[in-house]
């Protein structure tokens, strides 16, 4: 006879029963592959939300050294900063937008924003920040000492605002028929784009930034007697635009706007070489409309017939 209460045996068996029960291997594999689904749907979406916020910063950034740069302007009676040195003993050099070389070596001014000369340039009354100068999407750096330093800066200006400390010599023979604006009224002249489709800051790629300007090489343009153009002979010169945010790079104006612009020709968006300067190396790009596009917002030749455009 079993003299076990009831309730006693009616206890073990719903604990018995707990004890048995459990997830299968089935089961698990189930919750195992929801979860990848869940994770390769929301991870893109993550890496797309990272880089639309980069693009944001980045658009920032052109923005305050805009603003900056006509506030200079303003004051120096409408004579603008200039878009790069000359690597002369020249005192026109204190006057050029950033006086940094980029390049790949462990020199400080690579890596150390206390080291470059950001503090005594021209612009930096008005935009006193470290962080404008670099877009956040730019990953490059340099080895010091067995580690990773991120370099200070990923901006360039238009090289046709200033040239090399005010001046066409060093750059190539057709730049002289180009305008070199000098004064903030020109850049609404004739000969040249106009102030809303003049390109001030960019942000250039890793690979071939160095100095602080960017020279849009113009062959191909239309050029006198004939005013037509042949995009056959379309090209980037020493340097070319950065593609961080989703093939697009960020750009401001000389009337303080700011764009971002996404490039459509393969050739725009060849692969970057990681801690490797190519200058002086030319990349045939023809019939690139992203060429065109460059071409159209730099400068125009001193003898252009259309007017400001």
């Amino acid at each position: 006879m079993n003299r076990t209460p009831k309730s006693t045996r009616c206890g073990a068996e719903k604990y018995s029963a707990l004890q048995n029960k459990g997830f299968t291997l089935i089961e698990l594999l189930v919750v195992i592959a929801i979860i990848a689904i869940l994770a390769s749907l929301l991870i893109p979406a993550l890496a797309s939300a990272k880089a639309k916020a980069q693009g944001i910063t980045c658009m920032n950034n052109n923005k305050q050294l805009a603003l900056a740069w006509n506030m200079y302007a303003t004051d120096a009676n409408e004579l603008i900063c200039y878009a790069s040195q000359n690597g002369r003993n020249d005192i026109q050099n204190n006057y050029s937008w950033s006086g940094t070389t980029m390049d790949f070596s462990p020199s400080p001014y690579n890596w150390d924003p206390d080291a470059t000369d950001f503090r005594t340039r021209p612009l930096w009354k008005y935009a006193p920040d470290f962080k404008i100068y670099k877009c956040p999407a730019d990953k490059s750096f340099v080895m010091v000492n067995g580690q990773r330093k991120p370099r200070v800066r990923s901006i360039s200006m238009n090289w046709f605002l200033g040239g090399f400390a005010g001046k066409v010599d060093g750059a190539p023979t057709w730049c002289n028929g180009f305008t070199l604006f000098l004064k903030l009224p020109e850049l609404g002249a004739g000969a040249s784009p106009g102030t809303s489709k003049t390109f001030l800051f960019l942000d250039q790629r890793e690979d071939s930034i160095n100095w602080g300007n960017y020279l849009v090489d113009y062959e191909g343009f239309p050029s006198a007697p004939k005013w037509q153009e042949e995009p056959a002979k379309f090209q980037f010169g020493q340097d070319m635009p950065a593609y961080y945010h989703n093939h697009a790079c960020g750009f401001s104006f000389s009337d303080g706007h700011c764009e971002v612009k996404r490039w459509t020709d393969k050739e725009t968006l060849t692969p970057i070489t990681v801690g490797v300067n190519w200058n002086n190396a030319y990349h045939k790009a023809s019939r690139s409309p992203d060429v065109r596009w460059l071409q159209d917002k730099g400068s125009r030749p001193r003898n252009w017939p259309f007017g400001a455009n």
